[in-house]
C-alpha cells in the first residue's frame, strides 16, 4: 500500500515559537526581521520543540473523531438503508475510505511538513490563478465546514447533558424557539465552546493533556457501549443471522440513501486528518506523523465497527420507536439495562472532547489562512501566537465569537442539515487533496517523500470520492417529510464554494494581480 523513501535530503518542519510565527508583545523590531527572513528557510531539519509526539498526536485525531457521530448517526443510516447489517458494512467501508485517506495526508504531512493541512498542499499544488483552490479551500473551512462541525457536535453534547439533567425530553420542546428548552440548549452548547476556548487560550500544554484524558474516556465509553451489546447476544441470538441483518436491503437505484449514509459515516470518523493542521506543534513530524495518523484511523475503526455491532444486538425491529430523536439514540438504548444517565453523561464528555479537538485544529486553520493573507485587514492579528502562552490567542478569540453566532440561529433541526452540508464540503476537498498529491508527484518530483503511498490507491481514493460525491445529485426516495434545506443541504456547500470565488476574485485576486509584492495587510505583522 505504501513504500518508505527514506528521510535523506529531507527539509524540516517550521515551528511556530521559534521562526514562523509572529508574536505579541515581541521585544525588538529586530526579531521581526529575523522572523520573516526565516520564512522560506525553516525545513532545516526534522527537529522542532513542540508539544505533541506519536501517542498525543494519536489521540488529538482520536478526540476528535470520537465524538456524536458514533452514536448519532446509526439510527439515520438505519432509516436510510432499512436494516442494521448494513450499518456496519457502511462503517467498515467508511474505515477503509479513511485509512487510505489518512496514507494520502501522511505522504503530504511528511513532505511538506508545516501546519495548516490542506490549505498549505493547495498551495503548492495548485498555485494559478493566484491560490484560488486553497483560497476557496481556506473560505469554505473558516466560514462553514469547521464552524458547523464544532457546533453539531456541541449541541449533540447538550443534548446528552439535557438528557442526564432531565431524564428525558419532549423532542418537540427542543425544536420549537418559543420553548425555554429550545434556548437552553443553546446555552449549554454556548458553555462548552466558551469552557474548551478558554483553556485553549493559556496553555497548549494543558490543552493536549485535557485531550489526552478526554480521548481515553471516549475510547472507555465505546467499549462500555460494546460490553453491554455483547451481553445482549445471549438474549437476542436471532438477530446474528443474516436474514435479520439484512432484512429490507434497499435496492441499488436507491443511490442516494448510499451517498446519504456514507456521508454520515465519514461525519463519524471526520477529524483523521486534524494532525495536519498542526504540524508545527509536532515533534518530528516527517518520522512520527507515519505512525500517528494510521494508528488514529485503527484504533477508532475497530472500536467503530465493534460498537455498530453492539447497537445492531441491542435494537429491537421496531427500532422507529427509539429513533424519533437520533442524537439521543444511544441514551434511550441505555435505558434498556437502566443506565441511560449515566451512558448520556459519557457521551456528553465524548462530545466535549471532540469539540476541544476541532477548536485546537480549527483554530490553527485560521491562523495558517491569516499567515497567507486571506483575510483582508485582520490576518496580522489572526496569525499571531502568544509569545507568553505559544497559542493562536486572536484566531481563539475571532473563532469563539463566530461559533457563538452561529449558536444564536434558530435551526429547527440543526444537526442532520449541517453533518450533510459539512460532509458533502470535505468530499470535494479530500477528492482535490488527493489530486494535489498526484499533481505534486508530477510538478516537484524532486521534492523529499520521507513516506510515499502506491498510486493505485490514491486513485481509489478519488474515485469512491466521486461516487459520494455524484451519488448525492440522485433522487431521493421518502422525502415528502424534509423540506427544501433538508433536501437540498448541498445548495448551501455550492453558495459558500461561489461566495467564496467572488470573495477571492474582489478581496485577494484584483488586489495582486499586477503585484507580486508583500499584500499590504502582511507587511508589518508584528507589533513591538
Amino acid at each position: 500500500m505504501f513504500e518508505d523513501s527514506g528521510t535523506s535530503g529531507t527539509s524540516g518542519m517550521q515551528i511556530p515559537n521559534k521562526q514562523n510565527a509572529n508574536y505579541i508583545n515581541s521585544q525588538s523590531s529586530s526579531s521581526s526581521s529575523s522572523s520573516s527572513s526565516s520564512n522560506d528557510n525553516s525545513f532545516k531539519g526534522d527537529k522542532g520543540g513542540g508539544v505533541l509526539g506519536v501517542f498525543s498526536g494519536m489521540w488529538l485525531n482520536v478526540n476528535l473523531m470520537i465524538g456524536s457521530g458514533i452514536y448519532a448517526t446509526p439510527g439515520q443510516i438505519m432509516k436510510l438503508m432499512g436494516n442494521g447489517g448494513m450499518i456496519l458494512v457502511m462503517y467498515v467501508i467508511g474505515f477503509f475510505y479513511v485509512m487510505v485517506g489518512s496514507f494520502i495526508y501522511v505522504e503530504l504531512g511528511s513532505s511538506i511538513s508545516e501546519s495548516g493541512g490542506e490549505q498549505i498542499y493547495f498551495e503548492k499544488a495548485f498555485p494559478n490563478p493566484k491560490k484560488i483552490v486553497a483560497y476557496i479551500f481556506s473560505f469554505s473551512s473558516v466560514i462553514l465546514v469547521k464552524p458547523i462541525s464544532i457546533i453539531s457536535i456541541s449541541t449533540a453534547g447538550s443534548q446528552y447533558i439535557y438528557y442526564a439533567i432531565n431524564n428525558g425530553y419532549v423532542l418537540s420542546d427542543l425544536e420549537d424557539k418559543h420553548y425555554l428548552e429550545f434556548w437552553e440548549i443553546r446555552f449549554i452548547a454556548f458553555g462548552i465552546i466558551s469552557i474548551i476556548t478558554i483553556y485553549h487560550l493559556f496553555s497548549n500544554k494543558i490543552a493536549v493533556w485535557i485531550n489526552q484524558i478526554l480521548a481515553v474516556i471516549k475510547v472507555l465509553t465505546l467499549l462500555i457501549v460494546v460490553i453491554i451489546g455483547f451481553t445482549k447476544i445471549k438474549n437476542h441470538p436471532e438477530r446474528l443471522s443474516l436474514n435479520y441483518l439484512f432484512s429490507n436491503t434497499r435496492e441499488t437505484k436507491d443511490f442516494n440513501n448510499y451517498a446519504n449514509s456514507m456521508l454520515k459515516v465519514l461525519f463519524a470518523y471526520s477529524g483523521w486528518n486534524t494532525l495536519n493542521y498542526s504540524l508545527d506543534e509536532m515533534r518530528h513530524p516527517r518520522k512520527r506523523l507515519r505512525i500517528s495518523n494510521p494508528a488514529s484511523v485503527l484504533v477508532v475503526g475497530i472500536l467503530y465497527c465493534l460498537t455498530i455491532f453492539a447497537l445492531i444486538v441491542t435494537i429491537p425491529t421496531n427500532f422507529t420507536d427509539y429513533f424519533d430523536d437520533p442524537v439521543t439514540m444511544s441514551a434511550k438504548l441505555g435505558d434498556e439495562i437502566g443506565s441511560g444517565i449515566a451512558i448520556s453523561i459519557l457521551i456528553a464528555i465524548s462530545c466535549f472532547g471532540a469539540v476541544g479537538s476541532g477548536i485546537w485544529g480549527s483554530s490553527r486553520l485560521i491562523a495558517s489562512v491569516a499567515k497567507a493573507g486571506f483575510i483582508p485587514v485582520f490576518s496580522p492579528f489572526l496569525r499571531k501566537f502568544d509569545e507568553k502562552w505559544n497559542t493562536p490567542f486572536y484566531a481563539l478569540i475571532f473563532q469563539w465569537c463566530y461559533l457563538t453566532m452561529i449558536l444564536c440561529i434558530p435551526f429547527k433541526k440543526p444537526y442532520d442539515v449541517l453533518v450533510n452540508t459539512a460532509q458533502n464540503t470535505n468530499i470535494i476537498f479530500y477528492l482535490l487533496c488527493a489530486t494535489g498529491l498526484l499533481v505534486l508527484r508530477k510538478t516537484e518530483p524532486e521534492r523529499p517523500r520521507p513516506f510515499r503511498i502506491d498510486t493505485s490507491w490514491v486513485y481509489f481514493f478519488i474515485l469512491f470520492s466521486l461516487a459520494i460525491f455524484v451519488g448525492i445529485f440522485f433522487p431521493a426516495p421518502n422525502t415528502e417529510s424534509q423540506d427544501f434545506i433538508e433536501r437540498y443541504y448541498y445548495i448551501i456547500t455550492y453558495t459558500v464554494i461561489i461566495f467564496g470565488l467572488i470573495c477571492w476574485y474582489l478581496i485577494y485576486y484584483r488586489p495582486r494581480r499586477n503585484s507580486n509584492s508583500t499584500p499590504p495587510e502582511m507587511s508589518d505583522v508584528v507589533t513591538g
